[in-house]
């Protein structure tokens, strides 16, 4: 490269410049570098692990994921001429894993305006350390989270980060995604959070469900991310430290929070009604995303 190879893309994470930034560009044969690229929140810090994400999307276009967080775009040349890769940075980056998902993105023309979803939709699986990953489940499905090491009684705390994928089907008017302990939810198991979309109100209901109580106050605020036929990624983030918390993201945007129970004593999830179930990922401890961002951010120049 830069001898007889063009680059069509360049990506350089710079640690010893002030303010650090992340250098994107391209190099052509006869014209040399193109123009810099440094918009973006620095999100690598040395000595500390990280997932770095290229997605060759439509029109030319590389989507970037740092840790599995959006970090920019770049769409400048023919990206079907590329076929090299090189990582080039000695005693600076030591590669722990190098994963290729060839997986084509979809091309098919549409005369409708793109979504806030669309890059959600034709992204890749996520990445993280131990990922797991159920496609194709059946509905209504229960999940042992606890024998898949994600859930139950610890005397550590716990961060686990469930994502559900799936498409919402026309009837009946709701989908259920329960998150429990022990026993038959609802009969003598606790539902300690119930996340449940509801088409005939445009509304998403959390609440719990205590065995000798019953439902208890039901939270809806909120807008209603959901659209029947349409694919969504619904992202749990369950925390017990330093308090218990879901946090709730709806294709990769923040949604919510819930907060009632101990959340050690999940050991169940239930995904029932009009939904179709096509991917759950499951990552265990502690996750490569707790890598907090910069609160500044570097201008382009």
């Amino acid at each position: 490269m830069q001898q007889t190879a063009d680059i069509p893309f360049h990506f350089n994470p710079r640690f010893l410049v002030n303010p650090t930034r992340v250098v994107r560009n391209n190099w052509i044969r006869n014209r040399g570098w193109g123009r810099e690229e440094t918009s973006g929140v620095f999100r690598f810090r040395a000595g500390r692990p990280f997932i770095l994400e290229f997605v060759a999307a439509p029109n030319n276009t590389i989507i970037i994921y740092v840790n599995d967080r959006h970090f920019a775009t770049f769409s400048r040349v023919d990206l079907s001429k590329i076929s090299q890769l090189y990582v080039n940075g000695i005693n600076t980056i030591r590669v722990h894993n190098l994963t290729l998902c060839p997986n084509p993105l979809t091309t098919t023309t549409t005369t409708k305006e793109p979504t806030t979803t669309t890059v959600a939709h034709t992204r890749s699986p996520p990445l993280c350390l131990g990922l797991v990953v159920l496609d194709n489940m059946e509905t209504p499905t229960v999940l042992h989270i606890e024998k898949l090491g994600f859930g139950g009684p610890s005397a550590t705390p716990i961060r686990v980060r469930i994502i559900v994928r799936g498409t919402p089907l026309v009837q009946p008017e709701s989908f259920n995604i329960n998150f429990g302990t022990s026993g038959e939810m609802l009969v003598d198991g606790n539902v300690l959070f119930h996340f449940s979309p509801r088409f005939d109100i445009k509304q998403v209901i959390r609440n719990t469900w205590i065995l000798g109580k019953g439902w208890e106050q039901e939270e809806r605020s909120g807008g209603f991310p959901f659209k029947v036929g349409e694919q969504f990624d619904v992202e749990f983030i369950i925390s017990t430290s330093p308090i218990n918390t879901i946090e709730v993201y709806v294709n990769n945007k923040f949604f919510t929070n819930f907060a009632r129970y101990d959340l050690n004593k999940v050991t169940h999830m239930q995904i029932e009604r009009a939904i179709q179930i096509n991917s759950i990922f499951l990552c265990p401890g502690t996750l490569i995303t707790d890598i907090p961002d910069k609160l500044t951010t570097t201008p382009v120049k």
